[in-house]
């Protein structure tokens, strides 16, 4: 996933919010004209995880003790959630299924499990635009853009047969990779987990006030003081609303690689097995949670990148404008 267009910079439109820049927790008075919420102060921390910055702001009246401890908690489950989602830690239980031989039931936690119920239900009702097991594409892909050449076809072939949700069989405490070489990857989906794993426990710790984020993803609960909804500008500089939902964009042309004469982003289509076109604007998606925007995010710019014209007629449209 991309970034919200910076979302450190987005953030910023709010100007009551604390600085969102600090690494530790702070807090401060509401500014004057606040009177009725003259009790709620202002918190924000940022913790590095998952290869990026995840950031809480929040407004609440709960003495200081226990809103550290809320964030300690909140942190803590997303941290939890990772070492068992990450595809970066070799010791990872994703990863131990990944290494599992293929056609028989694997044992797994319960949050696994459930985890992986989500990912499947969201790559069905994409039409496979999101696929949590493009593990051998994404890998195959990463050593492409290294080399700054395409996967030789006979690889691509291979890593697509290895590849598909449909193949991917999930009980309540178990998971059946049906064809050798799958790899799951939670790369798309992993991040908004996460972020609804921290707002899980600041709504059980009683703060119901807060804006998670990361570098692809927002996620809103109850407004700040004085305002009707939490604030984003999209990709176009248009301010955004968002109240008790998430948001998530894809695609555009960060982290993209030119191979040849086109221009490929880090997204890949379920469908080539190759990233996707990179010269579009990123999709937006918003949806009940972070986990669900995520995933349709990367949907809606796989969607989009299948439906465009081809990049020499862009080009051409875009020279005549």
């Amino acid at each position: 996933m991309h970034a919200l267009r910076n979302p450190m910079i987005l953030l910023g439109v709010m100007g009551f919010l604390c600085s969102c820049g600090e690494k530790t927790e702070s807090r401060s008075s509401p500014p004057s004209g606040l009177a009725e919420h003259a009790e709620l102060r202002a918190w924000t921390m940022t913790r590095p995880m998952a290869g990026t910055a995840f950031t809480a702001h929040l407004y609440t009246n709960l003495p200081a003790s226990e809103v550290e401890k809320a964030l300690a908690r909140a942190f803590e489950a997303a941290a939890a959630l990772e070492k068992t989602l990450s595809c970066r830690d070799a010791a990872s239980e994703l990863n131990r299924l990944n290494n599992a031989p293929s056609g028989s039931p694997f044992p797994i936690s319960r949050p696994l499990a459930q985890s992986l119920q989500l990912a499947c239900r969201l790559a069905e009702e994409t039409d496979g635009a999101y696929d949590p097991t493009l593990g051998p594409c994404i890998r195959l892909w990463h050593r492409a853009r290294s080399r700054g050449e395409l996967p030789a076809e006979a690889e691509r072939l291979q890593a697509l047969a290895a590849s598909g949700h449909e193949k991917l069989k999930i009980g309540e405490t178990t998971a059946t990779k049906l064809v050798p070489g799958m790899r799951i990857d939670l790369g798309g989906i992993g991040k908004g987990m996460m972020l609804d794993a921290m707002a899980s426990e600041l709504r059980q710790s009683g703060i119901p006030r807060y804006l998670l984020t990361d570098t692809s993803d927002l996620l809103a609960g109850e407004p700040p003081p004085g305002k009707t909804a939490w604030e984003y500008k999209d990709s176009g500089g248009k301010t955004i609303p968002l109240l008790n939902e998430a948001a998530s964009t894809s695609g555009g042309s960060r982290q993209n690689i030119v191979i040849g004469s086109r221009s490929y982003a880090h997204v890949i289509d379920s469908r080539t097995g190759l990233g996707i076109r990179a010269d579009l604007p990123p999709a937006t998606v918003h949806a009940p949670t972070a986990a669900e925007a995520d995933a349709r995010a990367t949907a809606a710019a796989v969607r989009a990148a299948r439906c465009a014209p081809p990049q020499r007629e862009m080009k051409e449209a875009c020279q005549t404008q």
